[in-house]
């Protein structure tokens, strides 16, 4: 038996760490920085994913990959999931959603309610990130999720039904050093 699997606590790199397993990772916020998800990149115009060298990558697949039960990362490193399409949302039936009651789509910004006669609505699992901060369960409406997945959301609700939602910008909340390179730029 290695030593690893006797001990309370491991400290190590993501390098001693391959090819292990533990209940519980806690990774670092050591890896490249992502300022914002996915769908909104586009707004980030100094920012550019192939910059990013293929070692950090492969980094960053083994660091997520170690836990069995837990994992407790940074936030920016949620951030960087969503490049790969990793949201963090499951279905559910929109009957059980909204159960008579019109539900509000949770992004900031957003001014659409779930509508009741979609099929599946989808649920951001709930996120507490190593600094204790959460992101708590929330839906969100197909226009919202169309950001995110692209077409699959067509297979969630009627076209009709998409054609009656608004499209909203997101607000967004930039990561401080962000926030300020924006600022010597503009």
């Amino acid at each position: 038996m290695r030593l690893v699997y006797i001990v309370d606590f491991v400290l190590g790199t993501v390098h001693k760490a391959k090819g292990l397993e533990f209940d519980t990772v806690q990774v670092a916020d050591d890896f490249v920085t992502v300022p914002l998800a996915r769908h909104n990149l586009e707004r980030m115009p100094v920012f550019h994913v192939n910059r990013i060298p293929a070692d950090e990558w492969n980094l960053l697949y083994v660091a997520v990959t170690r836990a069995k039960r837990r994992l407790i990362m940074p936030q920016s490193l949620c951030r960087l999931l969503t490049l790969a399409g990793e949201y963090f949302l499951k279905p559910e039936l929109t009957s059980e959603v909204c159960k008579g009651e019109p539900v509000q789509c949770t992004v900031r910004g957003c001014p659409n309610v779930i509508p009741a006669n979609s099929f599946l609505t989808m649920k951001k699992r709930p996120f507490v990130y190593s600094d204790n901060t959460k992101d708590p369960e929330d839906y969100l409406c197909h226009s919202c999720v169309q950001r995110r997945l692209g077409p699959l959301t067509w297979l969630t609700v009627s076209p009709e039904v998409m054609e009656t939602l608004e499209s909203a910008e997101e607000v967004v909340v930039l990561p401080y050093n962000y926030h300020n390179l924006m600022l010597q730029l503009a």
